[in-house]
């Protein structure tokens, strides 16, 4: 059977299309606190993630901090890595994502996480995976927020291995406040998948290609 002209151009078409597509879209990690081997992070130490009614503090009060990040390139955010560990009660924990407002702002993804490693432990990353629709950017300040998943769980937001610090706010049931700066960082890694445009030399071996195979297919259909 032979395949006319314009359904052939097509199909090469449509072949380069998705070579073209295959070729546009690089992981990278956009920003990271986490060091390597046994000290991807402290697993000693961290930040309470406490419930309002867990009876381990007193007097009763929620704990939940949040760290900011600036990533270092523009992509479409498609992981979170945490160190997060469960001490007692309820084990879970809800984790956002959110935009800068002179502190944590608008939620950008949320994930309400459960099944946590036991505090003491180490080193097992709590991967949170983004919808790869929204668009973090450089330069830009951006929060990683971790919140009680109840009022009694109990879980721990692990510090960083790196020496990393920053500002940290806390959200103890009444909002977002500051509540000191120059502090150790929970470890946390963001990933994103950055879309790119091919080199021109690239594009130009495309287009040659394709113009010699449609030549062919031409000379072909005359024969």
């Amino acid at each position: 059977m032979r395949l006319s002209q314009s359904f052939s151009t097509a199909v090469l078409l449509g072949l380069l299309v998705m070579g073209l597509g295959n070729k546009c879209f690089a992981d990278s990690v956009m920003y990271s606190n986490l060091g390597t081997g046994s000290g991807v992070y402290n697993g000693d130490q961290g930040w309470n993630v406490i419930g309002a009614a867990n009876p381990s503090v007193n007097p009763l009060s929620q704990y939940a901090p949040a760290f900011s990040f600036t990533p270092a390139s523009t992509a479409y955010f498609t992981q979170l890595d945490m160190a997060m560990a469960h001490v007692n009660g309820t084990n879970s924990a809800t984790v956002d994502l959110m935009t800068d407002e002179s502190g944590p702002g608008t939620v950008l993804e949320s994930w309400s996480v459960s099944g946590l490693q036991i505090n003491g432990t180490c080193c097992t990353l709590l991967a949170l995976s983004g919808n790869g629709t929204i668009l973090i950017e450089s330069g830009m300040t951006y929060w990683v927020a971790a919140l009680p998943g109840d009022s009694l769980a109990f879980d721990s937001w692990e510090y960083d291995s790196t020496g990393v610090t920053g500002t940290v706010f806390e959200n103890e049931g009444t909002g977002w406040a500051l509540y000191s700066n120059g502090v150790t960082d929970g470890a946390f890694e963001v990933q994103g998948e950055a879309s790119t445009i091919p080199e021109p030399g690239t594009l130009g071996l495309f287009g040659s290609g394709l113009l010699g195979l449609i030549g062919l297919l031409r000379r072909r259909s005359r024969q």
